[in-house]
């Protein structure tokens, strides 16, 4: 099965060919502001290295974030558009499942985390086991401050799941967030990172690309592909301009009340 994986969320992006899990050819978009541009080409420099036609593409892997704003709608278009030009089957994956599967972990508990800037993390928890390597999610990827999730995990690591008495040993952590959970200082009443029992995987570009067309290719055996209407990106937070919109909005209505005259 050849595996065409887009990855336009994440800070640098990158496009890859996979016969299954044998990388063809892959390319990393470094610049982030440029993927729209540089999409379509990095697609036809891999196929031409590869020496593949886009006829002979039979799955198209990519993340539907969270993630840039942006960066999520260029993947997502590209991979649409494609689809509906060519009948070529997509599924689409969340960022933190694939950085979830890039760690490898057979038999774990995996917790991706990635930096949503204004001092907050995307981030959800995941669970491998040696006998299913599709991981089960056990907590479904949210917003969330530093310091709740922290205080989240150290409540998994205590109580375990569903209010099991077994707590959670250790997590696998992954993901440019990560360092925002060191950041939490563990004053009095808080819950620091280093009372965790934890390791850290770093990743790079080419591993996530890897991780998404295996992991794609085993969902899609599993479960087909999906259809444009069903390809929608996962963005979790409003955008700033959605924000700003609602924020204009409420202090006009506050004003509007204001004006009116009081009886």
């Amino acid at each position: 099965m050849i595996i065409l994986a887009l990855d336009t969320a994440s800070a640098e992006g990158g496009v890859a060919l996979f016969d299954r899990d044998h990388c063809l050819a892959s390319l990393v978009l470094s610049t982030p502001s440029g993927h729209v541009a540089a999409l379509p080409d990095a697609v036809s420099r891999c196929l031409d290295e590869a020496g593949l036609t886009p006829a002979q593409v039979d799955l198209i892997a990519v993340t539907i974030g969270p993630g840039s704003f942006s960066g999520v709608r260029i993947a997502l278009g590209f991979a649409k558009g494609w689809h509906l030009a060519r009948g070529t089957p997509v599924k689409g994956l969340t960022t933190l499942e694939v950085q979830a599967f890039a760690t490898d972990m057979a038999d774990g508990f995996v917790v991706p985390i990635q930096d949503a800037r204004r001092g907050e993390l995307f981030a959800a928890v995941y669970r491998f086991t040696i006998w299913e390597p599709i991981a089960e999610v056990l907590v479904e990827p949210g917003l969330w401050s530093p310091a709740d999730f922290l205080d989240h995990l150290h409540a998994l690591s205590e109580t375990g799941i569903l209010g099991t008495d077994t707590g959670i040993q250790s997590f696998c952590l992954t993901g440019n967030g990560v360092s925002l959970l060191s950041a939490v200082e563990g004053g009095e009443g808080q819950n620091s990172i280093s009372s965790i029992s934890t390791t850290v995987v770093q990743q790079t570009e080419n591993s996530l690309l890897s991780a998404l067309a295996v992991l794609a290719g085993m969902r899609f055996e599993r479960e087909g592909g999906e259809s444009p209407d069903q390809l929608v990106p996962l963005y979790i937070r409003k955008s700033e301009a959605e924000s700003n919109r609602e924020k204009r909005l409420e202090a006009e209505a506050v004003e509007q009340a204001e004006k009116r005259p009081k009886r």
